[in-house]
Order: structure tokens, then C-alpha cells, then sequence
């Protein structure tokens, strides 16, 4: 269900990038991490961009430590950027080679998540996020079901270094939110208005070894 305030309309947010993370599953189905990022007025999108962030990442040493927790059958297939500054802006994709996992062990089902929460300096749900990664093999997961400190550890070290990258090349990741207008909630309080943005990521973490699930991967 739609919020009460959403506001109708392609989606624009001010000094703000869509970076998707694009995945191939074990079973072959795609999957992806939509990331965003603040960025600066004169900054444009450009496949340059897409490849140079794609080959920092994947360069990076703790992709490779975190993709061997991955299924072999699993891959990062490359990232694309959609500029959120202006309406219906196409996709800028990266065009290098995918990196695919490194594990020994059989695919964890598709649905199988370990999240990784985000932190703004703001409170409240609109200046928080998550970021589910998958793709994990059966080596990831301890006699009670949960995952292994390494997996989290390394998880963790992960986004940190996509977080690098992206400061690297003049951006931040951010949480962003759509712009909605003034609505009466559910306990009868009235829900000011606030127009759309993204907040600067300051922290994130693992916070509990549970997998999770997510199904919303296309």
C-alpha cells in the first residue's frame, strides 16, 4: 500500500545517484543491491563512472575474502547509475568482466539474506537502511542455523569498502527517501510534510547473525 502523503510522478531527488549492485543467483536468476549515493552539482553519469566504481570494488581485498563465502554458481555481474537529479534519466551500465564467488560448498537457497543495516545521524525509518546480500554457500552457516562470524566480519568489511569507493570518486552513500506531502496517520497524528532527499550513510553494521529473507530480487 502506497503511503497516505506519496506524492504521484517520476522520481527525482536532489545531488542523489541510484547505484545498483547486479547479481546472477546460483539458480541463474538476477538479482540486485540498489545503493544510492550523494553526489555533487557538477558531477554527471557516464559508463567511465559505472566501470571505475565496478573495478574498485572488485579489485578491492575484501571482495575477495567476502566472495569466499559466495557460491561458485554466484556472480557480481557489474554495477549500473541511474541520475535521480533529473526525471527519467538512463542507465549508465559498467561493460567489465563479472566476479564470480569463490566457495567450495552447494548454494543456499535464493531467498537466504544477511543484513546489513545503514545509519544516518537522523532517527526514524525514512533515515535508515538495508542492504540484503545473498548468494551464500552452505560453508556460511553454523550448526544452529545462523551464519558464521567470518561471514559477518567479512560482510561488514564488504560494504565498508564499497563505502570507500565511493568517497573515493567524490560521492557518499546515502539512504534516500521520496518527497511526500502532509497526512493524518493511523494514530490520528498529522505527519508533517518533507521533500525528497538523501541522507549521508555515517555507520552500518551486521547486526545479528539470522539470515534473513528476501524474495524482491528482479
Amino acid at each position: 500500500m502506497a503511503s497516505p502523503g506519496y506524492i504521484p510522478g517520476p522520481l527525482v531527488i536532489p545531488l542523489t545517484f541510484q547505484i545498483r549492485l547486479l547479481w546472477q543467483l546460483a539458480n541463474g536468476r538476477a538479482a540486485t543491491n540498489v545503493l544510492h549515493a550523494i553526489v555533487p552539482d557538477g558531477l554527471g553519469n557516464s559508463v567511465e563512472l559505472a566501470n571505475l566504481i565496478y573495478g574498485t570494488i572488485a579489485a578491492d581485498g575484501s571482495t575477495a575474502t567476502y566472495f569466499g563465502f559466495l557460491s561458485s554458481l554466484c556472480a557480481l555481474q557489474g554495477v549500473d547509475i541511474r541520475d535521480l537529479r533529473t526525471a527519467s534519466q538512463g542507465l549508465m551500465e559498467s561493460t567489465d568482466v563479472a566476479v564470480p564467488g569463490t566457495g567450495g560448498g552447494n548454494a543456499l537457497p535464493e531467498e537466504v539474506a544477511l543484513v546489513v543495516t545503514l545509519r544516518s545521524a537522523l532517527a526514524g525509518r525514512a533515515h535508515r537502511g538495508r542492504i540484503y546480500l545473498m548468494g551464500f554457500d552452505t560453508a556460511t552457516v553454523e550448526p544452529n542455523g545462523h551464519a558464521t562470524p567470518a561471514l559477518t566480519a567479512a560482510a561488514d568489511a564488504w560494504v565498508a569498502a564499497i563505502r570507500t569507493t565511493f568517497e573515493a570518486n567524490a560521492i557518499s552513500m546515502g539512504i534516500a527517501h521520496r518527497g511526500h506531502a502532509a497526512y493524518v496517520n493511523r494514530l490520528g497524528a498529522t505527519v508533517p510534510a518533507e521533500a525528497a532527499g538523501t541522507d549521508r550513510v555515517t555507520g552500518h553494521k551486521v547486526l545479528d547473525a539470522i539470515f534473513d529473507s528476501q524474495r524482491r530480487r528482479k
